[in-house]
């Protein structure tokens, strides 16, 4: 293989392919679509798994790079979760700095990468939710193709690799994220809640709040948020009711959640919207 095109290394399992630049990435995934991606490679080895053939991202420049602007910072996704914690641990939202931590110990988070850990095809982390909350969006590339996706649609395709992470850096005044179960492997039960809010002169400027049930299921109260959104604080009973109750109607929190995650999920979100 040319210089261009990356290095092969001829291991006895597997053999790795590790491409100098994205077009060498992009080059190789559009001649072999259905080859798996090594990144951190936490996942894999939490599974015990072997391929015969793997493209490494380790050596792609392009996707460990960290570009910061006043509104934005954009995330490369072989940038390890150690690094990004330890470098973006001035400027980032505390609700993503606190989910990092989340993702392990030290010496994992210094292997495990942040696009890693948005493409688990068993289910999402909690660090999904976060960006999710953040609005954060999610670069796709495919060998002469670029789209965007929101971080809860990262439905890569044969051919496809997560490039970047576009992580928006509007100030929220209040944020909150519980976790109960285990995040990391998924395994239910499993149940995440996080909530951010932004707070103005006693008055409601912003909120957003979601809930991963079993790392699977995603939901959003975009409809109730929108309805007390410029409310004056402390919120009354009734507006309680309009979050909570738009919960409970999610067939998810009904069917996937016994007693006590309901509770907790109903307990958690009504503790947060009590302190604005």
């Amino acid at each position: 293989m040319s210089t261009r095109a990356g290095r092969t290394y001829s291991l006895s399992t597997p053999d790795v392919l590790e491409p100098a630049t994205l077009s060498d990435l992009l080059q190789i995934l559009k001649r072999e679509p259905e080859i798996p991606i090594w990144s951190g490679g936490t996942w894999w080895m939490d599974r015990g798994m072997r391929r015969t053939r793997l493209v490494a991202l380790h050596g792609v420049a392009e996707l460990k790079r960290v570009v910061r602007s006043d509104i934005r910072v954009d995330v490369g996704a072989a940038v390890s979760v150690g690094r990004l914690r330890e470098a973006g641990g001035r400027f980032l939202p505390p609700p993503l700095v606190a989910a990092l931590d989340q993702l392990g110990p030290p010496p994992v988070r210094n292997l495990a990468t942040l696009g890693g850990a948005l493409s688990i095809r068993e289910g999402s982390l909690p660090v999904a939710v976060v960006l999710q909350l953040l609005d954060s969006r999610a670069e796709i590339r495919r060998q002469g193709h670029t789209r965007w996706a929101s971080i809860n649609k990262i439905d890569l395709v044969p051919g496809e690799v997560l490039t970047r992470i576009r992580i928006p850096l509007r100030l929220r005044t209040h944020w909150m994220l519980h976790h109960f179960g285990t995040a990391f492997p998924i395994s239910p039960p499993s149940l995440t809640v996080a909530a951010s809010a932004t707070v103005e002169k006693s008055s409601l400027e912003e909120l957003h709040a979601a809930i991963l049930i079993n790392g699977v299921h995603f939901i959003r109260l975009r409809e109730a948020e929108s309805e007390v959104v410029g409310r004056s604080l402390p919120l009354t009973e009734r507006d309680l009711r309009t979050i909570l109750g738009a919960l409970e109607e999610e067939r998810a929190f009904r069917n996937d959640l016994d007693d006590l995650g309901r509770w907790r999920a109903t307990g958690t979100l009504r503790q947060f919207l009590r302190t604005l």
